[in-house]
């Protein structure tokens, strides 16, 4: 028997930063061509994740954290048993880097002990980790009243 956890909240997918401007362009060159009566020339998107990432990152959750589509990853607000959530999340982030794309939102994690809670923040692919911190009305922490 593990260790059980929630996960909730969404990571949205998107192009990189500096394709945006790529992208920009490639919608100038298309509208240009329908307006005008030309071919519409085909170009990769890299708005959304691919096919093969998809099957990676659902290989990675075999815990079935997560929902996964093209254009973002999201909670199935499932307690599950958890293995190796952490090492896996960032397994998922690295996919996400490789496949040319984005990942942007917050990811929360609930344990079954009190204030076990933490949030995942991923802004561009990087990902930062914040342990949530229980305290009084007046501000005290728990861990102050454990070192006195």
């Amino acid at each position: 028997m593990g260790y059980e956890i929630r996960v909730l909240g969404e990571l949205k997918i998107s192009a990189r930063t500096e394709d945006i401007d790529l992208l920009k362009a490639q919608q100038v060159v298309i509208d240009y061509a329908k307006e005008n009566g030309l071919p519409i020339p085909s170009f990769e998107s890299r708005e959304g994740l691919s096919a093969e990432a998809i099957a990676k990152i659902k290989k990675i959750d075999s815990d079935s954290f997560f929902k996964v589509t093209s254009r973002g990853i999201k909670d199935t607000s499932n307690a599950l048993t958890a293995y190796s959530f952490e090492e896996d999340f960032e397994a998922i982030i690295e996919v996400i880097k490789t496949d040319g794309v984005a990942a942007n939102g917050i990811i929360y994690v609930i344990g079954e002990e009190q204030g076990d809670v933490q949030r995942y923040i991923v802004k561009d692919n990087v990902v930062t980790n914040e342990q949530a911190e229980l305290r009084w009305p007046d501000g005290t922490s728990a861990e102050e009243v454990a070192a006195r």
